[in-house]
């Protein structure tokens, strides 16, 4: 929305050749965890709901109309919004915050200052009609680095010019992201999204620098976190850069840069602020130094209920995941967190049944809690999956042993002549064979976990 004004005021102050000019002072941004809302999940009066608010963007703004031709600064609009005083060519439409108040906002502050919150843009996602299915394996380690070109937001026929909606932009807009070489010519003319949307198509990263450099000095955040490289305090100061900017993914690269200088206290603060940002492995791993008391003060009972936050709210591809990372909190009861047996189960049923690729975090809980016939359960489903073949070896075992369902020395050995063909040496092992030589000669190795898989527990590893 370009016009935060809601009044039919505007309609009779743009007459006879008037200009309207529009400050905004962006200051902060709020985000959910949520990153996708499925329509079969809504409750309450939400007939032809279409999308739901997933960030907010705060601040300040002054809005006036002035002589066509004449242009105003910042501080001029919002001295006409504040006194009765102002040049006559120039009369405030409406104006919400102090621009006094925006300039004492603090990055490091929880919430922007009382009078520097007026809502300015909102980002609307849309409502799916159905799950997406959670990636796994590579496509899930991807997901964590990446990155969305920036859009249009404008309608169809307008182009997104130095903040406004135009159809004849006189100066650089932003790219179709699609469109590589407009992308190029756009950044070359000044549009700093234009150059982010650039980079983002470059394969090299090398390739890519210059341009992100460009749209981070041009004010696009998320620039900023690709120019974290290897020099610790070059990393750091881009990264802030783009954290102040209100980029999540930015604050994140932040706290990995402290981590990478075992700075525990600076890595806190920028997860806190990138999982304030919408961020959820930052929230996973603010919430694991609350839990742990590193960087922090120890706050067992914060760190839980933000982990659980991220649990039900962080995006599909890793929701699961962290899911079983709080299970496994409250089965083992390690750090001081109160054992929760019950809690720990059901997480960890909800987590397996959602995504396949987490079923051994899953199974290793239910086996501690000697749950045969949730472990049994959660076998069927990892073995289905077909992303970890031990899985399928467990299952196997569980029929052998009758472990929570009737023995079937039959389904049993059928898992581990599968298991031995792919190369499963322990499967071999309980049939006496050895594995399958390969064409070179060798015995075949087992596949490696597939990348993203969580195993007892342990949950998705930092970005890098």
């Amino acid at each position: 929305m370009n016009l935060p004004l809601s009044s039919g005021k505007l309609g009779t102050e743009v007459q006879s050749g008037r200009s309207i000019d529009l400050a905004l002072v962006l200051v902060g941004r709020r985000s959910t965890l949520v990153g996708s809302v499925e329509r079969k999940a809504l409750t309450g009066n939400c007939e032809g709901a279409t999308h739901f608010v997933h960030s907010a963007s705060v601040g300040a703004f002054s809005m006036a109309t002035g002589s066509a031709g004449k242009a105003a600064v910042v501080g001029e609009l919002f001295s006409v919004g504040a006194s009765a005083k102002s040049e006559a060519s120039r009369k405030a439409v409406t104006t919400d915050g102090s621009l006094d108040a925006c300039r004492k906002s603090d990055p490091d502050a929880p919430s922007p200052p009382a009078e520097c919150r007026a809502p300015l843009r909102v980002e609307l996602l849309p409502i799916e009609a159905d799950a997406a299915a959670p990636a796994s394996g590579t496509k899930k380690a991807e997901a964590a680095r990446e990155a969305k070109a920036v859009e249009n937001p404008c309608p169809a026929g307008f182009q997104f010019a130095d903040g406004i909606c135009t159809k004849t932009p006189s100066q650089a807009f932003l790219c179709n992201p699609k469109d590589r070489d407009e992308c190029k010519a756009q950044c070359e003319k000044g549009n700093a999204e234009s150059c982010y949307n650039f980079a983002l198509g470059l394969k090299k990263d090398k390739a890519a620098v210059p341009f992100h450099k460009k749209a981070c000095e041009g004010g696009v955040g998320d620039a900023c976190g690709f120019l974290v490289g290897d020099d610790p305090q070059e990393a750091i100061r881009f990264a802030k850069m783009g954290c102040d900017l209100g980029s999540g993914f930015s604050c994140s690269m932040m706290a990995i840069a402290y981590d990478n200088k075992n700075d525990a206290k600076g890595a806190f603060r920028a997860n806190e602020r990138a999982c304030a940002l919408g961020e959820a492995l930052a929230c996973k791993d603010a919430s694991l130094a609350l839990i742990e008391g590193a960087g922090t003060k120890k706050d067992i009972a914060r760190g839980l209920e933000l982990m659980a936050r991220t649990c039900q709210g962080g995006p599909p591809d890793w929701r699961a995941a962290i899911c079983v990372d709080l299970a496994e909190m409250l089965s083992s009861g390690d750090n001081g967190v109160p054992k929760d047996p019950a809690r720990a189960i059901a997480l960890a049923k909800k987590a397996c049944e959602a995504d396949g690729s987490v079923c051994s975090g899953a199974l290793d809980i239910a086996v501690a809690q000697k749950s045969d016939a949730d472990a049994f359960a959660m076998a069927t489903r990892g073995c289905a999956d077909a992303t970890d073949i031990d899985m399928c070896l467990k299952l196997g075992d569980f029929y052998a042993k009758g472990v929570g369902t009737k023995a079937d020395a039959a389904r049993a050995k059928e898992l581990w002549e599968k298991n031995c063909k792919d190369g499963n040496e322990d499967a071999c092992a309980r049939l006496g064979k050895k594995p399958a030589p390969t064409s070179s000669g060798d015995t075949a190795a087992p596949p490696p976990p597939a990348a993203g898989k969580k195993s007892g527990g342990k949950g998705p590893k930092k970005k890098k």
